[in-house]
């Protein structure tokens, strides 16, 4: 293999170390070019419902991570609801590829929960590809 330093671009920073829970991310959060012109996303997907109180109203999407922000939450508070008491659906990071037209010609290379793992499985897949890429 060569010696190639792939790049990190940021598209959105980490807020803080105690919110790198996918939760309070969507879309793009980073990406690499390689250099056969395909690129390499790690992307926060899926779908968020949460009801902050028994029997409360269902947040969706950035509305829920509004509510959570309004409430100070971070991480911890999120890791300490049970699946049955609050969680209804949560998104998670995921990293694709995708060609130089921007279609997706792969994806699922990775799944996590937290920014910083989605950071680093970026640089892991990148590298396996630009391997395969130029064997």
């Amino acid at each position: 293999m060569s010696n190639i330093n792939l790049k990190v671009t940021t598209v959105k920073e980490k807020i803080s170390e105690d919110k790198q829970d996918s939760f309070w991310y969507n879309g793009d959060v980073a990406y690499i070019n390689l250099l056969s012109g395909n690129k390499m996303y790690a992307e926060a997907t899926g779908e968020i419902e949460f009801i902050f109180d028994v029997d409360g109203d269902k947040f969706k999407g950035q509305n829920a991570v509004d509510e959570a922000i309004n409430r100070n939450w971070t991480d911890e508070e999120l890791n300490a609801v049970d699946n049955h008491d609050g969680w209804i659906h949560n998104n998670w990071f995921v990293v694709i590829k995708t060609n130089a037209n921007g279609d997706v010609v792969g994806d699922d290379f990775a799944v996590v929960h937290s920014y910083d793992e989605a950071i680093e499985m970026l640089m892991e897949c990148a590298k396996e590809e630009h391997e395969r890429e130029y064997k």
